[in-house]
């Protein structure tokens, strides 16, 4: 973790993902700010699919369910900002 609002409890923070790897459908509570620093990234979010690459901004709304999928071809790297403290609630398929 890089740092926490003292405020809100929110946390910013840089998280690596492996190659082919995937972060199974889930939703937060708070709003997430995802920059992708390095990689390429499938986000699905509320069933729009995008297709990141580095330098990509996207904001994922609280209450929102969507999944990373990092191709075969290399890991990722993001920096993340959220809104309140981190929660994680796994949406079952």
């Amino acid at each position: 973790m890089q740092s926490t609002n003292p405020n809100t409890g929110g946390i910013s923070y840089y998280a690596k993902f492996p190659a082919g790897g995937f972060f199974d459908l889930h939703w937060h509570t708070h709003d997430e700010y995802v920059v992708l620093i390095s990689g390429e990234v499938t986000i699905s979010r509320d069933k729009e699919v995008y297709d990141l690459k580095p330098g990509a901004f996207i904001v994922i709304p609280g209450g929102i369910p969507h999944y990373w999928d990092v191709p075969e071809t290399g890991e990722v790297i993001i920096l993340v900002k959220r809104d309140g403290p981190p929660d994680f609630h796994f949406v079952d398929r």
